[in-house]
């Protein structure tokens, strides 16, 4: 296989791979950095395949490699730190490398249009080269650093993700390093490769990210299970204290009394009603609770003496309008029409 067959793969495989990430429905911070990363490793392959068409703005194009290391140490952040991975002094260092390459591919570009002397700028280009190298080796020391640390405190299946994503950088630097040098004076075999190491890091990458997503998916499930268990368990709780023991005859009670009783936030009463009881609120229970009962009394004719607001009142309603009104909402009716009609 030629070299700029196995170019060519790389842009593709880069490129597919920003392709299955944006189907993505929910992006995540770890999508979007690893997409970018893509990117920039597909200008890098672009820029090798077209320099001997674009002449001069080869330059220009390599500017769209400035994610590379400084984005695979963001994406080893976003992968592996819990809270805030990025922060504004992380987007300085990455930004910092960036605008070195950036600086360097300019002045290249500047010097090959004779906009700055040659000897200017291969003075800038060294000195760029110099301090690009330094702040490149720092951010991939510190994203193989995001992987080990904390590995100690990991379950089994985190461990196996940071071991892939730390074996796939380490393994990477090794291989571009060592052997490249040994095959310094054949740029065609290094960039061969430097393309083979390439494919691994993407597809090895992309992995890590899926992985890390399905992990996050499950976990979500899980809390999703217990908070569902701890649901059914709290509305059983709120239908014991309620209809058992008969709370909602207590005259003006809130949400917060029940809250209280269970020793609960009232958010979390408030949703245990609303999403497993089928009523829109808590009010609305409770008044559903209390025209229940009063239904009951009406049909006694035991209490067929009881005025409509004795009957409201043993309801739970604290006076003759809010009961009448109640007891009409849920029946159609009002307390005397429906006594009329059960008696």
């Amino acid at each position: 296989m030629t070299l700029d067959a196995l170019t060519t793969i790389v842009l593709l495989i880069a490129l597919s791979l920003i392709a299955a990430l944006w189907r993505v429905k929910e992006k995540n911070l770890t999508h979007i950095i690893f997409m970018v990363f893509c990117a920039s490793v597909a200008v890098s392959k672009l820029h090798m395949l077209t320099a001997d068409i674009v002449g001069n703005f080869k330059y220009l194009i390599a500017v769209g490699t400035a994610a590379t290391c400084n984005g695979y140490w963001l994406l080893a952040r976003a992968l592996f730190r819990r809270k805030n991975p990025i922060q504004k002094q992380h987007l300085m260092l990455a930004g910092a490398v960036s605008a070195l390459i950036i600086l360097s591919q300019g002045s290249q570009f500047a010097g090959a249009v004779a906009l700055i002397s040659e000897g200017a700028s291969n003075a800038t280009r060294h000195v760029i080269r110099e301090f690009t190298l330094l702040l490149s080796s720092s951010v991939l020391v510190l994203a193989a650093w995001e992987g080990l640390n904390g590995y100690s405190r990991a379950n089994a299946e985190e461990k196996r993700l940071r071991q892939l994503f730390v074996v796939t950088l380490i393994s990477a630097v090794a291989f571009s390093k060592t052997p490249v040098q040994l095959i310094s004076d054949n740029p065609e075999a290094r960039d061969y490769l430097i393309s083979v190491i390439t494919i691994c890091v993407l597809i090895n990458t992309f992995i890590v990210v899926m992985w890390r997503q399905r992990m996050q998916e499950a976990l979500l499930a899980e809390l999703a299970n217990k908070d569902n268990d701890d649901d059914v368990a709290l509305v059983a709780n709120i239908r014991q204290l309620l209809i058992e023991q008969q709370l909602f005859l207590q005259p003006n009670l809130k949400v917060g009394d029940v809250a209280k009783a269970l020793d609960l936030p009232e958010y979390r009463v408030s949703n245990a009603i609303r999403e497993h009881l089928e009523v829109k609120n808590f009010n609305q229970l409770v008044n559903e609770l209390r025209v229940e009962h009063a239904k009951s009394l009406l049909e006694n004719p035991a209490n067929k003496q009881w005025t409509v607001l004795v009957v409201g009142l043993e309801s739970g309603f604290a006076s003759v309008g809010p009961f009448t009104r109640a007891f009409k909402a849920f029946t159609g009716q009002t307390p005397n029409q429906y006594r009329q009609a059960a008696l």
